[in-house]
């Protein structure tokens, strides 16, 4: 009977249902995948279980615990409930009975969904419903039972819904960062920071989660109850059941807050005459004051918060001092503040300051209500105003005091570190930071005033952070900027450059949020029901002051997103697979059809980096190199790079499609083979005010970076530029697309694409005096003109035609060094210790060595170093740790010059890294590039390669060994969230596969046959690589190195190359 009456009251709460729809709607958007065609259904159902459990069901019950088992208490029903004939032990048990039992439905409902949705995919099979039962059994089951045991636990302990909120929000973060440090493969970025914390984990995990991730490496695509696991789970239920007996036997907070003294410590005592009774002192203080002054003592002076505080203050000092000098795996820093202060203000700040300012608004929209005093508190002559402004000025020294917990913690663990301490990077970093937690804040603060019921209030408040921190909206195809509540762009600062790169977007959405803010608070002053939750007056009787609050915000939000509009076009996901398939519908015909390509560029660039802005002015030579004549032209640009001006020698325009910037040219005569003529095109690249810089057209006024890809015009067809989802090809109504696999190539030749011919490059450079310029090619001229400097470039031979132009005030510096019987001049650029001062003699050497030893051993072992100069540029953060283009390489400056190696680092990362890029300088830009789907193995892997012969050269066999180690640790991790089949190698490209596996599978190659079969096939692929006309393969590679090795090595060495199976590599 109490069970069924408890089940009437839950079907009649609207948090149920928010409740009920919430986590399962969670649970279907997170199945996407689909499409794969090796998905890996058992480990992609234990991964949607372990994500809903560890994300979504704390917040659950969080917030049904209040509802459900403090409603008595909550209003204000204790005495009469207690009063009742059922015992207070049958009364706990029932109700916690239904609360677990209406969590458990909640879950099954997803985990039925998520099974529903997989079952769709055609390798589902009885496995699958296998995986699930064992899932639910192990997985969920436990962690419903544990959730709702604290729940119970604690609903007794406490009088207010605060401390239940405060509860799981600090169990939600600890697993969380947990999670994080040991290398949970549902959190995008962890790793085992901490081998201790790991190992404990496995025996220890509360969820249990950490022992099954530990299974699911190599080619093990289920989990298994093994004793480790069974213990686990049989100890933590224990422990449930334990927190159930306290919970039913304990006394409850008002029974602990009444209880009858003994006897003996009963005293009568007589009463006080009147002349020693002191009236309350009359008020004298501005009521404005007072209602500070309450609200101040009500959000901090309380026992929760400051546990709360202090736990935050604990989590922030022990994550900057764990990693301050952290770098990346084997490397670390000499730390700086911006150093300690970037390791929590982009993550830990925001996600726990926005929580607390949810909790806040909360608290101070409502307080008066649980205090009971709300009616009289609204009947006071205090003006509306005057009760918001103080609500938020109390916010803002909450959100102070959040700041300067922040900093203190930050500040001992500098110091701890013995670490360089700079008051203004503090200032300004958590000012810039931390301005949008404090906007957040007040946004809950005006919705709690507008709304009517705490309940709706503060699921709206929640909503609002789901959207902020979750990927629930990007799931469902929903994407926008202004989706990040009062968020604002801004990136990490730079040692380098500070926040120049993001600064520029930072204050326009800044200010956007802030208007939209204050007339959300003004709109609260005129809405508020002043905590009684009355509705005082009608939105028909809404202020003019009101009402134009509504139309600023709606004139700002609109203005806003036209802005975007205008300077780069917003799209959805949706909106770019619909433009690429029309472009295949209207243009793919071209692809059969025989194009010029372009074989010299003439570019003249001049960059302005204060206006950030830069101009070209290109003069492209396309040359017909088929056996036919070409009666028309396709030219075409990437969205967002339309040029100023485009001309065809000999052509006139004929066609042109604006939406997809493509224009066809008809030649006046028909271009036969051999003939060149020349197209002209004018580009304007303005640097972004709404929108973060681009990965490759950068414009910053300290550095200036423009690739020519996408910004050249595109000649013919471009088949990067279709869809390779096949479902969604066939949504779109597009045929399939002939995509064979590398490995396939040993029966059929692929086709090589004329557009992979090299190219000569000629590039005139300008710059303010203060700025150096970088191009391809040696400088041939240069001078100053009009307060401007320009050089002029060129190369002596055809390059992969991937044109750079840079701009920078770093500072250069020229070595010469010799590669095999030639010397080859290498610029260094940036390798200081700040933007332009400060030299770094210890990196400088190891970058040198790194480049002399890969030229050298390339030139001696595989070709010479086809040109006579190679230019490295050490970059403020923008992407890349490294990136290779022809004759330039970029690398982090934080990582190839501040960062150095850790005291226990088997290597220099500095040495792998400058070896590995330099590399691509035959393997990416030689080879590996005219054959469409292959290209990975060619270019990533035979750099890793490099990588393990250079490393053993330099530093010893030891330290190669231990480069080894690391990349099959990085391989173990990648594993634990791999949700396909493995490839073969060669088919591969997966970061994890053409970068850990390949140092694993090359390793091993060398164990078996040596370096000197591998490295003869890697000089004939070099010699008779031909651009343009017949590239080699990654296939190319395996049928020679079996024609270079004895017989009894083949099998494994299919098995290395060809084969999916990588349990013998781990």
């Amino acid at each position: 009977m109490l069970l069924a009456n408890e089940w009437r009251l839950y079907v009649r709460q609207p948090l149920v249902w928010l409740g009920a729809l919430g986590l399962p709607g969670l649970s279907v958007l997170l199945v996407q995948g689909l499409t794969v065609a090796d998905l890996q259904l058992a480990k992609r159902l234990t991964m949607l279980n372990i994500t809903v459990v560890m994300l979504a069901l704390p917040v659950v019950v969080a917030a049904l615990t209040p509802p459900l088992l403090q409603r008595d208490r909550l209003h204000t029903m204790q005495e009469l409930v207690g009063a009742a004939r059922t015992s207070e032990f049958t009364q706990r048990l029932n109700r916690f009975v239904a609360f677990l039992s209406l969590v458990a439905v909640i879950c099954l409902c997803g985990s039925v969904l998520q099974l529903l949705m997989l079952s769709q995919h055609p390798l589902f099979d009885a496995g699958i419903i296998h995986t699930a039962l064992k899932n639910g059994l192990l997985i969920v089951a436990p962690a419903c039972f544990l959730y709702c045991a604290a729940a119970l636990l604690i609903a007794q302990k406490v009088n207010s819904a605060l401390p239940v909120y405060a509860f799981f929000a600090l169990v939600w973060i600890g697993y969380v960062m947990l999670a994080s440090v040991t290398g949970s493969p549902v959190l995008a970025g962890s790793s085992i920071i901490h081998p201790t914390i790991y190992e404990a984990m496995l025996v220890a995990d509360p969820l249990g989660f950490t022992a099954i991730f530990a299974q699911l490496t190599g080619d093990q695509t289920d989990w298994s109850v093994n004793p480790s696991i069974a213990l686990n789970r049989i100890a933590w239920l224990a422990l449930s059941a334990v927190l159930v007996w306290l919970a039913l036997n304990a006394r409850n907070a008002l029974n602990e807050n009444t209880k009858r003294l003994p006897w003996w410590r009963l005293r009568r005592t007589a009463p006080l005459p009147a002349s020693k009774i002191k009236m309350p002192a009359a008020i004298t203080h501005h009521p404005f004051a007072a209602l500070l002054m309450n609200a101040t003592k009500a959000l901090l002076v309380n026992r929760v918060m400051l546990l709360v505080l202090a736990l935050y203050a604990g989590a922030i000092f022990s994550e900057v001092l764990a990693a301050i000098d952290y770098a990346e795996p084997h490397s670390v820093i000499t730390p700086l503040s911006i150093d300690a202060l970037n390791r929590v203000v982009w993550d830990m700040l925001p996600f726990a300051g926005c929580v607390l300012m949810a909790l806040w608004s909360w608290q101070l929209g409502w307080q008066n209500q649980r205090n009971g005093a709300a009616e009289m508190i609204a009947a006071t002559p205090i003006s509306n105003h005057q009760l918001v402004s103080a609500q938020a000025l109390t916010m803002g020294i909450a959100w102070l005091a959040l700041l300067s917990i922040t900093a203190v913690a930050v500040l001992v663990a500098q110091l701890l570190a013995d670490s360089v301490i700079e008051a203004g990077v503090y200032g300004q970093i958590l000012a810039m930071t931390g301005l949008p937690v404090l906007l957040f804040g007040w946004l809950c603060l005006a919705l709690h005033h507008v709304m009517r019921s705490a309940l709706m209030a503060g699921g709206l408040c929640l909503l609002l952070l789901m959207v902020k921190f979750t990927p629930l909206l990007s799931l469902a195809g929903i994407s926008h900027p202004l989706l990040d509540i009062a968020g604002t762009p801004l990136q990490p600062a730079d040692y380098l450059i500070g926040f120049s790169r993001s600064e520029h977007t930072f204050w326009p959405y800044l200010i956007t949020w802030s208007a939209v803010t204050v007339c959300a608070l003004v709109l609260a002053v005129n809405k508020t029901h002043r905590g009684a939750g009355f509705a005082l007056r009608s939105w028909r009787s809404l202020s003019r002051s009101g009402w134009l609050a509504v139309g600023v915000v709606v004139v700002v939000l609109v203005g806003f997103h036209l802005a975007l509009q205008q300077e780069r076009p917003y799209m959805t996901p949706d909106a770019r697979h619909a433009l690429r398939a029309d472009y295949e519908k209207h243009y793919g015909h071209w692809d059969a059809r025989v194009q010029p390509v372009v074989t010299h560029i003439d570019a003249l660039v001049d960059f302005f980096p204060q206006q950030r802005q830069a101009t070209l002015n290109l003069t492209l030579h396309l040359k017909n190199r088929g056996d036919e004549a070409i009666h028309e032209v396709l030219v075409g640009s990437y969205p967002g790079f339309k040029p100023e001006m485009l001309t065809l020698s000999g052509g006139q325009l004929t066609s042109q499609n604006e939406r997809l910037q493509q224009f066809v040219y008809q030649l006046d005569s028909p271009l036969l083979p051999g003939q060149i003529l020349t197209l002209q095109a004018e580009i304007v690249v303005n640097g972004a005010r709404r929108w973060l810089p681009s990965g490759h057209q950068i414009l910053l006024p300290e550095f200036s970076y423009l690739r020519g890809i996408p910004l050249l015009p595109n000649i013919g067809f471009n088949r990067q530029y279709t869809l390779r989802d096949e479902v969604l090809r066939e949504e779109l109504g597009l045929a399939a697309l002939d995509m064979p696999l590398p490995s396939t190539f040993v029966d059929k030749a692929p086709v090589t694409t004329l557009q992979s011919t090299p190219a000569t490059l000629r590039s005139v450079v300008s710059s303010p005096v203060s700025h150096t310029v970088h191009a391809q090619g040696q400088v041939v001229n240069q001078w100053l003109a009009a307060g401007r400097r320009y050089m002029e470039f060129a190369t002596a031979e055809p390059v992969r035609n991937i044109p750079v132009w840079l701009a920078t005030m770093q500072t250069s510096t020229t070595h010469s060094v010799t590669a095999g019987e030639d010397s080859v001049d290498i610029s260094l650029t940036g390798l200081t210790r700040d933007l332009t001062s400060g030299s770094e003699i210890s990196a400088q050497q190891v970058h040198i060595q790194a480049v002399t030893d890969t030229l050298e051993w390339f030139s001696a072992q595989l070709t010479p170093y086809p040109y006579k100069q190679l230019s490295l540029l050490f970059t403020p953060e923008f992407g890349p740790s490294g990136y290779a283009l022809p004759q330039v390489i970029l690398m982090s400056h934080r990582l190839a010059v501040r960062a150095r190696p850790a005291t226990d680092a088997g290597f220099d990362q500095r040495y792998r890294r400058t070896a590995h890029e330099v590399a691509h300088q035959w393997f990416g830009h030689q080879i590996g590039y005219g054959v469409e789907a292959d290209g990975s193995f060619l270019i990533e892997s035979l750099a890793k390669y490099a990588e393990l012969v250079l490393i053993e050269q330099r530093y010893g066999k030891e330290a190669m060994q231990s480069l080894v180690d690391y990349e099959r640790q990085r391989y173990q991790h990648a594993l634990r969230g791999r949700l396909t089949a493995t490839r073969a190698i060669i088919d591969a490209t997966s970061s994890p596969d053409v970068y850990a596996r390949a140092t694993l599978v090359f390793a091993r190659l060398r164990e078996l046959v040596g370096d000197e079969p591998i490295v003869s096939v890697l000089k004939q692929l070099l010699e008779q690589n031909a651009p343009g006309k017949k590239s080699v393969t990654s296939m190319d590679f395996v049928i020679r190195l079996l024609a270079s090795t004895d017989a009894q090595y083949h099998d494994e060495i299919r098995q290395l190359l060809l084969g999916p199976e990588v349990k013998g590599l781990l």
